[in-house]
């Protein structure tokens, strides 16, 4: 029961804390492609001014260098994601373990108390089920001593 309950709670420990880092590896990639493409259209302009008036050649960036970096980017906050999943498992888990282990063992402590109340309510019926059947089958006394046992045996 506690086991399930453990892979349930550590799941959803999981899922909360991928659903922020997938957030924020989105937003990150999303900040990067917007600054390469920006580089690259401000490049494009550098470009054509330098065609069109003839200015003198400014250093340019190279394209294939900031498609690398997007890409490099988006590996590394792949690999990032991957990372937070395997670690946020694991401390998921032990965190389950720790939040359930006080339930856990009060429910066993719950379950010992109701056995040991039952087994202290069926002796004394035990013990008195027992003397009523003695005194029923007992045919050397009378019928008034039977009655005296059973009053007795009521008064307990």
């Amino acid at each position: 029961m506690f086991k399930s309950a453990k892979i349930k709670l550590t799941t959803w420990y999981v899922t909360i804390i991928m659903l922020i880092s997938i957030a924020f590896s989105i937003f990150a990639y999303m900040g990067i492609a917007a600054g390469t493409k920006k580089a690259s259209e401000v490049q494009h302009r550098r470009f054509e001014r330098q065609y069109i008036r003839f200015e003198r050649p400014e250093p340019l960036l190279d394209i294939d260098a900031l498609i690398e970096i997007r890409n490099k980017t988006l590996v590394t906050l792949i690999i990032f994601d991957v990372a937070v999943l395997g670690i946020s498992w694991a401390l998921g888990y032990f965190l389950a373990g720790k939040t359930l282990k006080p339930i856990e063992n009060m429910l066993e402590k719950q379950k010992r108390f109701v056995s040991d109340a039952a087994h202290e309510l069926r002796t004394p019926s035990t013990a008195a089920k027992t003397e009523l059947e003695v005194a029923l089958r007992d045919k050397k006394l009378s019928h008034n001593f039977n009655n005296f046992r059973l009053a007795g045996l009521l008064r307990r």
